[in-house]
């Protein structure tokens, strides 16, 4: 992709992809699957041969019939008519050399497809190599997981941006509704200002029941304080669907660690009720029911 098409993009949240991507890509790429971006050396500046970002899928692929990029309106012309909406998960800069040994070890067939350009004199840079790689038939223009995986670590530790408040609430409240449960967010009651929660049908809400789950998400602010209104939906309600979700952990074992010493002390009666979640985690979860919603949905239905 251009340094100035991804500008745009990251600016109007849309993803556009050629015809001929498009044989393979529209019935491959669905909601909930992410976009690896690689900023190609041609009429770059800041993001020469870098990855710069990673992108959700959050739409079905529909056709573009007016010049919509920078180039397409510089040209008149639409080049990419096939588009998709897109949200941002993170965006910086990884340059390739910084990265190229670990994604060698992830694709080995990346080095013979070097080896193979030089020998015939063809430019052997990483873009034509990726070029090659994605357009062999049997990948059907998609790489593995852990591609994915290793840039948005990369892109991270660079300053990228991690999942704000308002995605993981988003995720939270689409997984309930997959799964038939009745969602509210922000939700107020006795004082204190839930972020996310659950009850198992309308009228449960309707009549005052309790919820069936209630969701912090730990975003920059207090830990003591989102400990505080899950203690309190403990004392009011007595459920064990109590969920604290720390973003700015990745690793599920170092957020457990992070709230562990509160456990053992003021907050006490939450230990063993209070499940710990990374941001990551419930990306994963709304990713995976994304997939097969409308079967998750018809199955969640045989309990009424």
């Amino acid at each position: 992709m251009s340094e100035e098409n991804l500008r745009y993009t990251i600016e109007h949240g849309i993803y556009g992809i050629t015809s001929k991507q498009a044989e393979k890509l529209v019935q491959l790429v669905r909601v909930g699957d992410r976009i690896v971006v690689y900023v190609m050396k041609e009429d770059c500046k800041d993001l020469c041969e870098s990855f710069a970002a990673v992108l959700e899928v959050v739409s079905d692929w529909r056709r573009s019939s007016k010049p919509t990029w920078p180039d397409e309106v510089r040209d008149n012309e639409v080049k990419y008519p096939w588009v998709v909406d897109v949200r941002v998960l993170v965006s910086g800069k990884v340059p390739i050399n910084e990265v190229y040994g670990e994604l060698s070890k992830i694709i080995p067939e990346l080095e013979e497809i070097r080896a193979k350009l030089s020998r015939s004199g063809k430019p052997a840079n990483f873009g034509t190599i990726l070029r090659v790689y994605l357009n062999k038939e049997e990948k059907e223009g998609s790489a593995p997981h852990e591609v994915c995986e290793l840039i948005m670590r990369r892109l991270m530790a660079g300053g990228g941006s991690v999942p704000k408040h308002k995605d993981v609430e988003d995720w939270l409240v689409e997984i309930g509704e997959v799964l038939g449960y009745y969602v509210k967010t922000e939700f107020e009651r006795g004082g204190y200002r839930f972020d996310v929660v659950w009850w198992d049908s309308e009228r449960d809400f309707r009549g005052e029941r309790h919820p069936a789950a209630v969701f912090e998400v730990q975003h920059g602010g207090s830990l003591v304080e989102a400990l505080a209104r899950l203690k309190h939906a403990l004392d009011r309600w007595n459920i064990y669907g109590l969920y604290l979700v720390i973003t700015e952990e990745e690793d599920a074992e170092r957020a457990r660690r992070l709230v562990e010493p509160h456990l053992k002390g003021s907050f006490h009666e939450l230990q063993g009720r209070l499940r710990i979640w990374t941001a990551k985690r419930v990306r994963e979860i709304r990713d995976a029911l994304a997939e097969y919603r409308d079967e998750v949905r018809e199955l969640s239905t045989l309990r009424d």
